[in-house]
């Protein structure tokens, strides 16, 4: 058997909106709605330039709201590639009325919701791809389960999917570790964890991530795996970053800082960064800025940065403890409960508070108490917290 490669990649969400962005910047805002695009244009470069033999995508192409123009998009880039492309569909990948007037060239492969095996000869090698697609948003069948390969071919399951051992909260399709043993595949191409992992190595099991992270949540390299198979084993498993926005998230304590010197230190920080939330935490008259005029603040301090500032929060931490501090969260706590009985008493006595009293009684005690706190500690950071 000769030797070949083939490209696994996942949860595209071509079409994606960025969350935790406050920028109105044209050229800003054109960069982020492009990256998914882009790092999806490198993939198929990667492709090209590894002269592999055949793509997997495991679920998610789109996100939701994706424009007609946005297939249009996908179906280009596969022609370009020319070689089979083989697409199990997630959770993201609901039928869209356009669908049918902008078809998928020859070379693409959209596996059905039931188990199907496409088999084919790669540098004289048997090569197999099985997969199955969610039946709906909502996937309660183990796919994994469903699905096996041939013993005289290498073969790859292509499947969006959680393990439960590697689940981030977003159970869909659920499965178990012990589920990808004894079912004659040789690589498990995964998606929906949008973190890349490899989970096993015999037989292999692999979440290539996403593509393009969309939040500071989503932050580090994303792109895809190059493949190399011979002699019926993985020999080299390889990843290649293509995302064209690399997320961070910063920190920086600005008591004392001028803005200058905020930027300076976030710029040495930021590395291969392209776009980042940044927290701020401390006190001082940056901290008085950003508090009393956000937007003046982000302005200012995008304008010195080399990268795209998302948004910019403050620390959830405790700030300083000195007496006035100590006495403004007392003061806080204690509005919070006589608001709650002086609610009450209006309400007893006849009191027509409206809209006023739509808001509070949708609020429990412990929400009450949340906003004092988060009140006390934005009025602590603007005095700076000491008598």
């Amino acid at each position: 058997m000769g030797e070949f490669r083939f490209i696994h990649c996942a949860d595209l969400h071509l079409g994606a909106r960025f969350k935790g962005v406050d920028t109105d910047d044209a050229a800003e805002l054109r960069r982020i709605r492009m990256a998914p695009l882009e790092s999806f244009e490198r993939i198929i470069d990667l492709a090209i330039s590894e002269r592999a033999c055949f793509m997997v995508i495991a679920g998610d192409i789109y996100e939701k709201g994706a424009l007609p123009a946005t297939r249009a998009f996908f179906a280009e880039q596969a022609r370009r590639v020319g070689i089979p492309i083989f697409i199990s569909k997630g959770n993201h990948d609901s039928e869209r009325p356009w669908d049918a007037a902008i078809p998928y060239p020859d070379n693409v492969k959209v596996f059905g919701v039931r188990p199907e095996r496409v088999r084919f000869r790669c540098a004289d090698s048997e090569v197999e791809v099985t997969g199955a697609s969610f039946m709906s948003k909502k996937e309660k069948r183990n796919l994994v389960s469903m699905l096996s390969g041939s013993d005289d071919a290498f073969t790859v399951a292509c499947v969006h999917c959680d393990v439960e051992e590697a689940d981030e909260g977003h159970p869909n399709a659920v499965c178990r570790m012990n589920d990808f043993l004894g079912k004659k595949v040789d690589y498990w191409a995964l998606g929906h964890i949008h973190k890349r992992k490899i989970l096993r190595e015999s037989p292999y099991a692999v979440y290539s991530g996403n593509i393009q992270g969309r939040s500071a949540k989503e932050s580090g390299q994303k792109g895809a795996y190059v493949v190399t198979v011979s002699d019926k084993s993985v020999t080299n498993l390889r990843f290649v970053a293509t995302h064209s926005l690399q997320w961070g998230c910063l920190d920086a304590n600005v008591t004392g800082l001028s803005m200058d010197d905020l930027a300076s230190r976030l710029s040495e920080a930021s590395d291969s960064v392209d776009i980042a939330s940044v927290r701020l935490s401390g006190t001082g008259e940056l901290m008085e800025l950003h508090m009393e005029d956000p937007k003046r603040f982000r302005e200012e301090l995008g304008k010195r940065i080399p990268f795209i500032l998302a948004s910019v929060l403050t620390s959830s931490e405790p700030v300083e403890d000195g007496e006035l501090a100590t006495k403004i969260r007392s003061v806080a706590a204690s509005m919070a409960s006589e608001g709650r009985r002086a609610y009450e008493r209006a309400i007893a006595e006849g009191s027509d508070l409206g809209e006023q009293a739509r808001i509070l009684s949708s609020l429990s005690d412990s929400d009450l108490e949340a906003s004092a706190r988060r009140a006390s500690e934005a009025l602590i950071r603007m005095t700076g917290g000491r008598q």
